[in-house]
């Protein structure tokens, strides 16, 4: 088997280096494929080549880079189905009343609030938790049934 193969590809969109070893170390662990982009550019770049299944956004990057990211993401028809699980040292409400986003599943207009909003540091069982429940949904790009479709 090639590396990576029929494993669920993640990006990790961070530029703190402690925490990509961690997220990195913790997704391999855990059967992922992590690759790690350190900022908003690299991080386009790299959704674009690898299509991952997931992404986890540091949505503090370099002041707003993280925020706009996720708006581009939210915007780009061949990105807005990848699920987000942002994390920031900003706790949910706080960074939620700086950057709204609308409620999921309703149609008013605005970006649509990510899959996952985790504080930092994360805890392991918490952030494996999040994503496996969001990578079992039906539909989602990096679920078991849209791997075997690729």
């Amino acid at each position: 088997m090639a590396p990576g193969e029929g494993k669920r590809r993640i990006l990790i969109i961070e530029d703190e280096l402690e925490m990509q070893v961690f997220l990195t170390n913790l997704l391999e662990g855990a059967g992922f494929e992590a690759q790690v982009a350190g900022g908003r550019e690299e991080g386009l770049e790299t959704i674009a080549a690898l299509k991952p299944g997931l992404v986890i956004l540091n949505a503090t990057l370099s002041g707003e880079a993280g925020v706009q990211l996720y708006r581009h993401l939210r915007r780009e028809e061949l990105f807005r189905d990848i699920p987000v699980v942002m994390m920031s040292t900003i706790n949910r409400k706080t960074f939620f009343q700086c950057h709204p986003c609308r409620e999921p599943g309703k149609n008013e207009g605005g970006i649509p609030a990510p899959e996952a909003y985790i504080e930092k540091p994360p805890e392991a069982e918490v952030l494996l938790k999040t994503i496996f429940g969001i990578l079992e949904q039906p539909g989602t790009p990096g679920s078991r049934s849209a791997i075997k479709e690729r």
